[in-house]
């Protein structure tokens, strides 16, 4: 078992590029068979079932789901459906799944709630298409999991891992059994052991992402979800038993997984209470929208660092970086519906050693201190 935690800057891993597209063959290849085609593929996204996620073909394994992409979202049991129609055998086979689940996905882990009223952060899932669609057409249903995310993110990161090695390698680091099958559905087939080590994967990209964007403006979302499944790569082991030695009837997986991480100083640490002095954050407002879009206040106090005050039904957070104390920026939150929802409000720039330390119309950007 691994006795330290291994957390530190990585270099973003550059898509791995595809062979040229195109229908194959040669310009002269009359009466050669026809290439076979596929015209869907479905599948389930599963940490439990999760309806209400959006499921894209990454075609180019670029972790984004672009408009010429096959794209579907997924439905109560969380399948889905989609339309391959015009791709080869080959383009589809080297793409990967992806699916983006957000604050208003549903779990059913969750008993009904989405992964904002479960206290959840939005992650993502990949799975390598080839396991599911192979050389002669014929398909099988697909799962997309924290599981399969692993082995897909280890093919997509390390130089010509096959999907053999790939796979050897994360069951050795998830502790599976030689004949555990991380590619299969393992709550209609129940095996309580993948399962549960799915469902802490799952919460650890979640809250990993959000940390790591919380603390680096600069960071998107894909990429602080790379980083998140590198660290669950690297600590698979130690994360798995210290959660597994934590779990009690009173908490939820998300709140145990929390715990653990904070106290490998990877989060915050929960209820920590305001940071003092100044609110300690550094996203653009978009990010920040991101970020905290679905949260409670207490949430939201977290990722900024620091408790906002309530003025009606808006709180405000500022920052007292500046010459003398003075406000560098603010953030308003605004309660909508029962759900603190993020609306910024720039103010005006204000320079400090020729750098931007506060709100621009245009830039719309607040720079202020990274959290510890």
């Amino acid at each position: 078992m691994k006795n330290t935690i291994k957390f530190f800057g990585l270099s973003l891993l550059a898509a791995a590029a595809l062979a040229g597209c195109g229908g194959g063959g040669s310009a002269d290849g009359a009466g050669a068979p026809a290439a076979p085609a596929v015209a869907t593929l479905s599948g389930k996204v599963i940490d439990g079932y999760v309806a209400n996620a959006a499921v894209c073909l990454d075609l180019n394994r670029d972790q984004i789901c672009s408009a010429d992409e096959p794209a579907a979202t997924s439905i109560a049991d969380g399948s889905f459906e989609l339309s391959l129609v015009g791709l080869t055998i080959d383009q589809i086979r080297q793409a990967n799944l992806l699916t983006i689940i957000g604050s208003t996905s549903k779990d059913a882990d969750d008993n009904g709630q989405t992964i904002a009223e479960a206290g959840r952060s939005p992650f993502r899932l990949m799975a390598p298409a080839s396991v599911y669609v192979e050389t002669s057409g014929a398909t099988k249903t697909a799962v997309v999991s924290p599981l399969t995310t692993l082995i897909a993110h280890e093919m997509r990161g390390t130089e010509n891992a096959s999907l053999e090695s790939a796979e050897a390698f994360i069951k050795r680091h998830l502790n599976l059994e030689h004949a555990s099958n991380p590619f299969a559905d393992y709550i209609v087939n129940p095996d309580a052991a993948l399962h549960e080590k799915a469902r802490i994967l799952a919460a650890t990209f979640g809250e990993v992402t959000r940390a790591l964007m919380a603390k680096n403006g600069m960071l998107n979302e894909r990429d602080a979800s790379n980083q998140a499944f590198q660290f669950a790569r690297e600590n698979a082991q130690k994360l798995l038993d210290d959660v597994r030695g934590n779990l009690t009837p009173s908490l939820s997986m998300t709140a145990v997984v929390q715990n653990v991480l904070s106290g490998y100083g990877v989060i915050p640490a929960v209820g920590a209470g305001p940071v003092t002095g100044a609110c300690a954050a550094s996203f653009t407002l978009n990010q920040f929208n991101q970020i905290t879009a679905g949260m409670t206040l207490a949430q939201i106090d977290e990722v900024v660092g620091c408790a906002g005050v309530l003025q009606g039904n808006t709180v405000v957070y500022s920052t007292s970086h500046g010459p003398m104390g003075s406000p560098l920026g603010t953030i308003s939150v605004t309660l909508n519906n029962g759900i603190y929802e993020a609306l910024l409000v720039p103010s005006e720039v204000v320079m400090q050693n020729g750098v931007i330390k506060g709100f621009s119309e245009n830039q719309k950007t607040f720079v202020g201190p990274f959290l510890p």
